[in-house]
């Protein structure tokens, strides 16, 4: 078995994961095959919709491509379906699989990118096909630094909450990637939603989050004020948490909102308009040192 090294963590994984970079540090948890008895509550009835279910020994998953049982966010057990596809397999683990063992081992995880401006983290969150990744890319793209892509955990160390660096990969559409000159991982499908590597700049760190951007379409590239109250539901609504431990999560995504600026950010949909998008971002950072 191989280790990697992925958002502070070093895993030790029977599955080849050629995402992550590899380590020889000793393990913080473990992934494994192992059989994963399957339950029928834990999908949507079209199949497409991923459900978690509290169990016995720990959480389960079904992805459609494997069952999977994490617990105590330490071990990960893969029960891989029949005809599944390593790359689906893979982008199912280091997607929903991770974000759960993050969330088990404490951290507040937002459904988020974030790249390194200066020295400090800046996150980018919104619904699904808001632009998160994008607006990292065009970050990279500009001069910055990738930190993390689609999963963002955030520990607080002393009064800074700050934010480990994932693995060195955006997954954005092939459109947006050709506009912003980013190299396709090799074997990829030649459409749908892709990793591009985004190596350059990448930190060996944890650094400490200072703004979160939550991304709305407009016809202008803006930054704007949010209230407080709007700061928190807008961190809660992009967080994962379980049913039933919402008024714990509900404080902390409170706490987050009042240790870093979360602002709103309009992003006008052309690509071509995505180098005027960074140069706000930047000006807006300035504004605040």
């Amino acid at each position: 078995m191989k280790t990697y090294r992925a958002f502070g963590l070093t895993l030790e994984s029977e599955f080849p994961l050629p995402e992550l970079c590899e380590t020889r540090d000793a393990p913080d948890a473990e992934i494994r095959s192992g059989s994963v008895e399957p339950r029928s509550d834990a999908l949507s009835p079209d199949g497409r919709e991923i459900r978690v279910r509290q169990v016995a020994s720990g959480t389960y998953l079904d992805g459609g491509v494997g069952r999977v049982l994490v617990t105590e966010g330490t071990t990960i057990v893969v029960d891989v379906a029949p005809g599944a596809t390593g790359k689906a397999f893979r982008q199912f683990l280091l997607g929903p699989v991770l974000r759960l063992l993050l969330h088990q081992r404490g951290a507040l995880v937002l459904h988020a990118s974030a790249v390194r401006i200066g020295g400090r983290a800046v996150a980018f969150t919104g619904p699904s096909g808001a632009g998160k990744s994008t607006a990292a890319g065009a970050c990279y793209a500009n001069g910055h630094g990738l930190v993390a892509d689609d999963i963002v955990p955030v520990r607080h160390d002393g009064g800074d909450a700050v934010v480990p660096p994932g693995f060195p990969r955006a997954k954005l559409a092939p459109a947006t990637a050709r506009e912003l000159e980013l190299p396709r991982v090799p074997n990829s499908p030649p459409n749908g939603r892709v990793y591009y590597r985004i190596e350059r700049r990448f930190p060996s760190k944890p650094l400490p989050l200072s703004r979160i951007y939550v991304i709305a379409e407009g016809s202008e590239p803006q930054v704007a004020d949010v209230s407080p109250g709007e700061a928190v539901f807008s961190i809660a609504r992009n967080t994962y948490s379980t049913r039933d431990e919402d008024a714990e999560h509900f404080e902390r995504c409170a706490t987050l909102a009042k240790r870093v600026d979360v602002r709103r950010l309009s992003r006008p949909p052309a690509l071509d308009r995505l180098d005027e998008l960074v140069e706000v971002i930047e000006h807006d950072g300035r504004q605040a040192e």
